[in-house]
């Protein structure tokens, strides 16, 4: 009954031998990765981007070694070559043994958040870009209106050309 309640969760369970090999997974799996091949099976770091795979893997063997799990998040390519956020932990599982001889790894497909911090973030640095830009215009329109005549904004706009190009240098 726990399998079948471990396969209504929305969360990728798997439970992983000390090589890194899935003996289980959940239903989660099928509907993240479409079909599940043996080889996805066989093993947990093979979908992993490239440039996460070590660091997932000394993660793997810390949690191994002082048998305790730590979150940290990775990117997966699915087959499509789409490439999914997700935010996983590792539970150390002991079976008849004082060390450590599975670990039960809870996984959570993060992509839509990940996605909304990165354009939520785009869209701060535009906005923080438009609020320099609008200061830089009330400086200039505050300068000019100091000005009398025409021959004094020339001036004022030559001036305020040249600190803008130092500050940028």
């Amino acid at each position: 009954q726990l399998l079948l309640i471990a396969d209504e969760f929305e969360d990728l369970i798997a439970v992983v031998d000390k090589s890194g090999n899935r003996i289980y997974q959940n239903k989660s799996h099928k509907r993240l990765f479409g079909r599940t091949d043996p080889g996805q099976m066989a093993n947990s770091f093979a979908a992993i981007h490239p440039e996460d795979r070590p660091r997932i893997r000394d993660l793997f063997e810390r949690t191994l070694r002082n048998a305790k799990g730590e979150l940290d998040d990775f990117r997966m390519v699915l087959r499509d070559g789409s490439i999914h956020y997700l935010e996983s932990v590792g539970t150390p599982i002991f079976w008849d043994s004082k060390s450590v001889s599975h670990v039960l790894v809870v996984t959570r497909d993060v992509t839509k958040r990940r996605r909304f911090e990165e354009a939520q973030q785009h869209h701060v640095s535009e906005l923080e870009q438009r609020a320099n830009e609008l200061s830089s215009l009330n400086r200039m329109a505050d300068l000019l209106h100091r000005c009398d005549n025409r021959s004094d904004i020339r001036k004022t706009i030559l001036q305020y050309h040249e600190k803008v190009f130092e500050n940028c240098s």
